[in-house]
C-alpha cells in the first residue's frame, strides 16, 4: 500500500464521522496555543516531539484530518505520513 493508497483509505474509513473533541481541544490548545500552526510542517515534527512519543495511528489520522479541515494541509501531510508509518512499520 502506497502513502497516497492509505490516505484515500483513511479519509473514505472517516468520511462524516465526527472528529472527537480532543483532537479539536488539543489542536487549540496545544498546536494553536503553541504557535505549531504558524510553523507547518516542523510545527507538527515539534509537536511530536514533544507530545507524540506513544501517539497512534488513528490520532496521527484524527489530526490530518483536523488540519486539513484548518487549512492547514502542509501539517497534515506531516500526520498522514506518521499515521502511516505507525500502521505499516
Amino acid at each position: 500500500m502506497t502513502l497516497k493508497e492509505y490516505i484515500q483509505e483513511k479519509r473514505k474509513e472517516y468520511e462524516g464521522k465526527k472528529i472527537p473533541s480532543s483532537i479539536a481541544n488539543r489542536w487549540d490548545e496545544r498546536v494553536v496555543g503553541q504557535g505549531f500552526d504558524q510553523k507547518g510542517a516542523t510545527g507538527v515534527k515539534e509537536y511530536l516531539e514533544k507530545y507524540g512519543r506513544g501517539i497512534k495511528a488513528p490520532k496521527c489520522v484524527h489530526f490530518a484530518l483536523h488540519a486539513e479541515a484548518e487549512g492547514h494541509n502542509d501539517m497534515a501531510q506531516v500526520f498522514w505520513v506518521k499515521a502511516f508509518e505507525l500502521e505499516t512499520a
